[in-house]
């Protein structure tokens, strides 16, 4: 069996390590239409080492990527978080708040007030749950918070967090795409403070350790119920470049992979897909699309029209991503992960910093402190608009402003990541299930615009594609 993967990035390269794990006797041939691959994980170290894309990934219910590190000998790479890591901050109202880091925090927090205790918080959930109806239909992360919470926790808290998770608004996300285990809670009448639950994910990492031959892989295993995140020493690229190295040292009857080749167009025959890429077509039994919605939708012929335009309506924000290196630590006082600002804050207008300086100290060239800076997104969608110098001054505008920095920073390097965030709009599930059954059958669709926009979200659905895919054929 002969399959193609176009898209070079986390889901593309996941899939193909999986696929030929799994299926041993199906030839992969991975199409990637830049020179590097790795999509939007992109770490750089000259002259200073910043994260462009991702920085961190997920703990919790991360085991996917956490054994996908294992097959790739990554284990002894991983930069657990440093202990400040766990404080997060809000900017509002002109005043930088830390978010409660543990329950005694929480009772005392002022970001939170009119809701100051953790009781009240519990209280509105409980009530929430007892007097709502379930939850059946989609409906906006907004909605479902301020129903749950109140305004100010919504208003303050989540909409920071969208910004920060999606650089989306809170008021137009889909609560059940994007935080399907609060929406679950919902639909099944439960407090939605309940929906997450830590002691199945630790009795899991506890059975995978089991069965771990190297101490290295067991006790990197065992440490993820007790960190929030981790990352890698060199960054998190050694994963996509590890992941690409070890399928290009299989031999090419099992895998090839082409860079600078970017696919032109699919037709469907009778029995097989022609893939047109680097002016030569090749047939395929299966192809897997791990590129955006608006560019799979580029690639299929005029008679799939309905299917091209619900893929084209799919939504996409652009982020800015500034790096900012001070030659002393200017955020001393400030230790943690770093900052968000709500919807509603656009003085100074960004969507948050990141403190990278403080989320893995092995990281850290002392003594530097190194920031990154995100604006744009649905905050300020016309920000994609203007240039690289205007995006660094206002990056450098906003850490004087929020932390009264007064040092100029000693390095400042600003990229554009156009269309890189999908926006699950209420009813996305229900319509990317609408997009899949109307696909021709020989062509699947993975990645991001559809199914999570996390690390772990990639990985998991490549690698349950391939089981899936692999087990079709052995009917």
């Amino acid at each position: 069996m002969s399959v193609c993967v176009i898209g070079g990035g986390i889901s593309g390269l996941s899939l193909a390590h999986y696929l030929t794990k799994f299926s041993p006797n199906t030839r992969v041939t991975l199409i990637e239409a830049s020179s590097r691959v790795g999509g939007w994980i992109h770490s750089v170290s000259d002259p200073i080492p910043f994260e462009l894309g991702p920085r961190s990934v997920r703990a919790f219910n991360g085991l996917d990527t956490a054994e996908l590190l294992v097959d790739l000998g990554l284990t002894d790479q991983v930069a657990l978080p440093a202990s400040t890591s766990r404080y997060r901050y809000v900017y509002a109202r002109n005043k930088v708040h830390r978010l409660p880091a543990s329950l005694s925090d929480f009772v005392h927090s002022e970001i939170m007030s009119p809701i100051p205790t953790v009781g009240n918080v519990l209280f509105k959930d409980w009530i929430g749950s007892l007097f709502s109806r379930k939850q059946t239909e989609d409906l906006s992360v907004a909605e479902l918070v301020t129903r749950r919470f109140g305004s100010s926790m919504a208003n303050d808290l989540f909409s920071a967090m969208c910004l920060g998770i999606f650089a989306g608004d809170f008021n137009k996300l889909s609560a059940q795409a994007c935080f399907p285990d609060m929406f679950s809670a919902a639909a099944r009448g439960r407090p939605i403070t309940l929906s997450t639950t830590f002691k199945p994910f630790r009795d899991s990492c506890e059975q995978l350790a089991k069965k771990m031959t190297r101490s290295e892989d067991s006790d990197f295993i065992r440490s993820l119920p007790d960190v929030t995140m981790y990352s890698l020493h060199n960054g998190l690229e050694t994963l996509t470049k590890q992941l690409h190295a070890s399928l290009q040292a299989l031999p090419s009857s099992r895998f090839r992979g082409f860079l600078n080749a970017p696919v032109s167009s699919l037709r469907f025959l009778d029995d097989r897909v022609a893939v047109n890429f680097n002016s030569v077509s090749e047939n395929f039994d299966h192809v897997f699309s791990a590129v955006n919605s608006a560019s799979i939708s580029q690639l299929l012929p005029s008679n799939l029209s309905s299917i091209k335009s619900q893929l084209d309506a799919m939504p996409h924000t652009s982020v800015w991503t500034i790096n900012i290196s001070y030659s002393s630590d200017v955020l001393h006082n400030y230790p943690g992960f770093g900052v968000l600002l709500p919807l509603q804050e656009q003085s100074p207008p960004i969507l948050g910093v990141t403190f990278d300086s403080y989320l893995f100290q092995t990281q850290k060239p002392e003594p530097r402190c190194r920031a990154t800076v995100m604006i744009g997104g649905e905050k300020n969608p016309e920000f994609k608009a203007i240039s690289s110098d205007q995006a660094a001054e206002i990056a450098v505008d906003a850490m004087q402003k929020i932390f009264a920095i007064n040092q100029a920073p000693e390095y400042v390097y600003a990229q554009l990541h156009k269309n890189c965030i999908a926006q699950y709009a209420v009813g996305h599930r229900e319509r990317v299930s609408a997009i899949r059954k109307q696909l021709p059958a020989r062509l699947e669709l993975i990645g991001s615009s559809f199914d999570g926009v996390s690390i772990n979200d990639c990985v998991r659905n490549s690698k349950k594609t391939a089981l899936a895919c692999t087990a079709a054929r052995a009917q």
